[in-house]
């Protein structure tokens, strides 16, 4: 596939040119028109010409790309015509997928394969999970497969031109909301646990907000780590799951629910599942929020603290003039929320 250039190099189009002879198909989006550079101007033009009058060289110029990539048997990845980034690298037994919904809504629904496949595998790194993904092939002989992406999230995909043994991997359980949940209300204690120049002090929060509002002044040139403790019931309401939403997060939460690690959220969406170690009664929920250290740089040039004592590189502004921190306002900091406990049901993809 040759995108449109108006100009193009003797050796660049003589090359096309043996390979489509030697057998390689060519789409060209359009010819070129003119030669780059001055030197032996005349010459290179004229090479160029004769080149173009090639009768099997205007042959492969599509006006319609997409009908020309199809007549040649080139099928487009579902993921292209869904919005959602991908990228696709090819193994000896199958293919290796990566796709990251960059979107503002959420996808859920099955997904067109341009590779072919027997069986798939769903693979989440940031929550360690692994699962059998729902795979079809539909009445154009293309395999689907059934994807779930919230707005912010990514997940792999390992296709397979062989079945799956039943041990290779249980199902995916496929979630779907089965209402919008509640809010996480009540008093938050806020612990400053690492960092500085100064930890502030321990504040109870009715509502989240960003720690740099808290009266402490202390607060608003904090970088580092602190913690968030609520206590909660859960709802009544039975589910198959729960996802904990954490809202707006500045930058990075680790979290823990009665004890136990649940995972570490440090990009869209913000969200954890629970399982079952989320109890009917008397949870304690901790979150622990790491910053950017721009308040702590803010500060260090309000006080003209000479910090800048890289040896290996130019601090700059955006406009390449001197840099001054000193009139950034603080950015938000901590948890922000709302926090939401959501009930899931399971689904099966149809």
């Amino acid at each position: 596939m040759v995108p449109a250039a108006r100009r193009m190099s003797v050796e660049t189009l003589a090359k096309l040119l043996e390979l489509q002879r030697r057998g390689v198909r060519l789409v060209f989006t359009a010819l070129p028109e003119d030669v780059p550079g001055l030197g032996r101007l005349a010459q290179r033009r004229l090479e160029l010409q004769k080149l173009l009058a090639e009768p099997a060289l205007r042959a492969v110029v599509a006006s319609n790309v997409p009908r020309q990539l199809a007549k040649l048997g080139v099928r487009r990845e579902g993921a292209a015509v869904a919005g959602l980034g991908f990228i696709r690298r090819a193994r000896a037994d199958g293919y290796d997928y990566f796709f990251a919904n960059l979107a503002a809504a959420p996808f859920d629904g099955w997904l067109t394969l341009a590779t072919p496949a027997r069986s798939a595998l769903l693979l989440d790194p940031l929550a360690a999970r692994v699962g059998a993904a729902a795979l079809r092939r539909g009445a154009d002989g293309q395999s689907r497969v059934y994807l779930q992406l919230a707005s912010g999230e990514s997940m792999l995909l390992r296709t397979q031109r062989a079945a799956l043994g039943d041990s290779a991997a249980p199902p995916w359980r496929y979630l779907a909301r089965a209402s919008d949940g509640v809010t996480l209300a009540g008093d938050w204690g806020l612990t400053f646990l690492k960092g500085g120049p100064v930890l502030p002090a321990a504040a109870q929060l009715r509502q989240l907000a960003s720690w740099t509002l808290l009266p402490d002044a202390e607060a608003q040139r904090f970088a580092g780590t602190a913690r968030y403790r609520i206590e909660f019931d859960a709802p009544a309401q039975p589910a198959d799951d729960w996802l904990l939403e954490l809202g707006d997060v500045r930058e990075s939460a680790r979290v823990r629910l009665n004890g136990e690690p649940m995972g570490t959220a440090w990009s869209l969406p913000f969200s954890l599942r629970l399982g079952a170690t989320l109890k009917p009664r008397d949870n304690v929920l901790e979150i622990e929020v790491s910053n950017l250290p721009a308040n702590r740089i803010r500060d260090l040039e309000r006080r003209k603290v000479d910090w800048k004592i890289m040896q290996d590189i130019n601090l700059a502004s955006l406009h390449y003039g001197a840099f001054d921190a000193s009139q950034w306002d603080p950015a938000p900091s901590g948890l922000l929320g709302p926090v939401r406990l959501v009930p899931l049901k399971l689904v099966r993809p149809r």
